[in-house]
């Protein structure tokens, strides 16, 4: 029987990567589950849908075991070459229908549907773990039309443009990417928002922190990136590096598009997912 803790204690991760200066045979604790579930992939499907149902869904759960579990579904969905591209889409297609869900009874209560990192924490969750796991797949989304289709059947505008406004509390690298992909092929204009938002974190003359929209979330995801040297064999196989942002996005975003105009007032930045410290160690 395996038991696997989705929020591991700090100080044992940080031992882990002490002992690993001493020896490179030491694994991180994250990604011996990584590796785990890589060699079978029947534990990977029931591993997700754990973190989901029994995590992440449930309102008894603290918020950071949510954040959590939603931080380890997206970070196998994007990394984990052992998942095949109809369970990406599948478990996209379940986040979204619960986000949507979640916006339905915002906007049915009204008095609660604006932006809130901490009232509505669970759902900015799911968003960034969305925007993050699209932009890490693009490509497969996006080989034929009918693939392409599917991107455009999960509604990622809807995310977009409601009132609880993801792309401000999400973190920038994950905003910036997801607005260029979802650009590129049409799937959302994020860019306007983008641009309002900033204008907002601009800091107020009375100084109200709250008001400058400075809260956002942290950008954690669990097996970003891999350090160990001599393990590292084990774990290459079954990792998926992000493959970049598609080439012609530069180009495309020149000055002149009339029919982008209102959409170019950001200028995509090509950003990539990796770090130089895991932020697992980071803010965990």
């Amino acid at each position: 029987m395996i038991t696997i803790d989705v929020h591991t204690p700090r100080s044992e991760l940080m031992k882990e990567l002490e002992d690993d200066d001493s020896s490179d045979e030491e694994i991180f604790d994250m990604f011996l589950v990584f590796y785990l579930l890589a060699i079978r992939p029947g534990l990977a499907t029931f591993f997700l849908e754990f973190l989901r149902v029994k995590k992440f869904e449930n309102p008894n759960c603290f918020r950071d075991e949510r954040r959590n579990a939603m931080a380890y579904i997206g970070s196998l969905l994007a990394r984990g070459k052992c998942i095949p591209f109809s369970h990406i889409h599948s478990c996209l297609e379940i986040i979204c229908a619960w986000c949507y869900s979640y916006l339905d009874k915002q906007e049915r209560l009204q008095a609660t549907n604006y932006e809130d990192l901490q009232l509505h924490s669970p759902f900015y969750f799911a968003c960034q773990t969305v925007f993050y796991v699209f932009t890490f797949r693009y490509k497969e989304y996006t080989e034929n039309s009918k693939k392409l289709a599917l991107a455009r059947s999960l509604n990622l505008e809807r995310l977009v443009l409601s009132q609880l406004n993801p792309l401000r509390m999400c973190a920038a690298p994950i905003v910036n990417n997801f607005a260029a992909v979802a650009r590129r092929y049409q799937l959302a204009y994020c860019y306007t928002i983008m641009e309002n938002n900033k204008r907002l974190q601009i800091p107020s003359a009375c100084g109200d922190e709250k008001a400058s929209g400075s809260m956002t979330l942290d950008m954690f995801f669990p097996f970003d990136p891999y350090l160990l040297v001599r393990s590292r064999g084990f774990i290459t196989n079954h990792y998926r590096e992000f493959d970049g942002l598609p080439e012609d996005i530069e180009e495309e975003d020149s000055p002149g598009k009339d029919e982008e105009a209102l959409d170019s007032i950001v200028s995509p930045k090509l950003m990539d997912f990796s770090y130089s410290v895991s932020p697992g160690y980071q803010k965990w």
